[in-house]
Formats: structure tokens, sequence, C-alpha cells
């Protein structure tokens, strides 16, 4: 009678457990890391005059602070075709004067070339 209702236990109890952890959200760290922040003038000469990377996508973005408060901002991709490396920055304040450079690296492979031309429908 006790294997029985072992048994029984376990097969109410196991259906419950594989639910619960098909549910559950995976868990989530913050990943402290410092981006190296100028006046827009030297980021952008950096960018274009160093690295030879051209701005290929534009659009709004943001960063979380220390405190946890998102701060939003103008975000750059830019690339260059010639060592396949890639930038993104975040532009901040009036007229966006300071940036932010969020990430680089290389070996970076395009998927959409902007500078082809699409069909007109």
């Amino acid at each position: 009678m006790k294997k029985l209702l072992a048994v029984i236990t376990t097969i109410f109890l196991f259906p419950n457990s594989v639910i619960a952890q098909q549910t559950q959200d995976p868990p989530s760290v913050s990943l402290p890391v410092l981006i190296q922040c100028g006046p827009s003038e030297f980021t952008i000469a950096l960018l274009t005059e160093k690295y030879k990377e051209n701005p290929i996508a534009l659009g709004m973005g943001q960063v979380i602070r220390p405190n946890g408060q998102p701060v939003r901002g103008q975000m750059l991709f830019w690339h260059s075709e010639d060592n396949r490396s890639f930038s993104i920055t975040i532009s901040f304040g009036q007229a966006n004067t300071m940036s932010c450079l969020v990430m680089n690296g290389n070996d970076v492979d395009i998927f959409y070339d902007p500078n082809v031309e699409k069909e007109k429908l």
C-alpha cells in the first residue's frame, strides 16, 4: 500500500514540477560595465578617421545608469568595409554633444546592404 501511495504521489507531483520549470523566466543579471564617453566631435573623428567606419544605421536607444535609471539617446551603428570593424555609439545632451562608445568589435558580416537600391513597389 505504501508503494502504491508513493507512485501516485510521484505521478501527481512530477508533471507539476515540469510545468513549473517550463514557465519560469530565465534568470537575468546586471553586468556592470564601463563605457567611454566624450565630446561627440572627438568620437566621430575617432571612428571616421582612425577606424575608417561610417554610420549605417540610426535609431533611439538607451543605456542603464548604475542607479538603475535608463538614459535615452541617439544610437548609431558604425561599420568599416575595409577591416570589417563595427562600433555602436549613443549620443546625449543638447544637440547630441556627448557621445559614448557602447560596443565595438571586428569580423562583422552585414547581411543587409543599405547601398543596394530596392525595387519600387
